[in-house]
């Protein structure tokens, strides 16, 4: 449910077309605030289990695109892992890369390119999207900040 406050806040919902009866339903999926919602693209335009979404900052309210994390969900058990990035680092949207031979809808990486605000430099994060409650398995430190 949003406030009055919170009205402009982005926060992911589910759309179910009946193209039969020509009907719609929406449904609120989470109150986190959140934006850019990603699948794995093989699943584009079909039934899918997972998503992902960019998770808004908590701590920088009214800032756009201050994202300190980022939300699978599991549709059909109506549950969500959150990935947070650590202090004072914030990312775009997370990109769903296919692993190459997979066994599972999930079976992948989310890959974002983050800005380390304390360190002044970013980095590009690789997180195992089955398993978002690890550390990423591949963190490449950039020679440039990247806004």
């Amino acid at each position: 449910m949003t406030s009055q406050e919170d009205g402009d806040v982005a926060r992911m919902h589910r759309w179910r077309f009946d193209l039969v009866a020509g009907t719609v339903k929406e449904e609120p999926i989470d109150d986190a605030p959140a934006d850019f919602p990603r699948l794995n693209p093989a699943h584009l335009g079909r039934s899918s289990r997972f998503g992902y979404a960019a998770r808004f900052c908590p701590d920088l309210p009214g800032t756009p695109l201050s994202f300190d994390g980022v939300i699978k969900y599991d549709y059909q058990t109506g549950t969500s892992t959150t990935h947070v990035y650590g202090k004072q680092r914030y990312a775009a949207e997370a990109v769903f890369a296919t692993h190459p031979d997979p066994t599972a809808e999930d079976h992948g990486w989310l890959m974002t390119i983050l800005r380390d605000e304390a360190e002044g430099r970013s980095e590009l994060i690789v997180l195992d999207a089955q398993n978002l409650d690890v550390e990423p398995v591949a963190r490449v430190i950039l020679p440039h900040r990247v806004p």
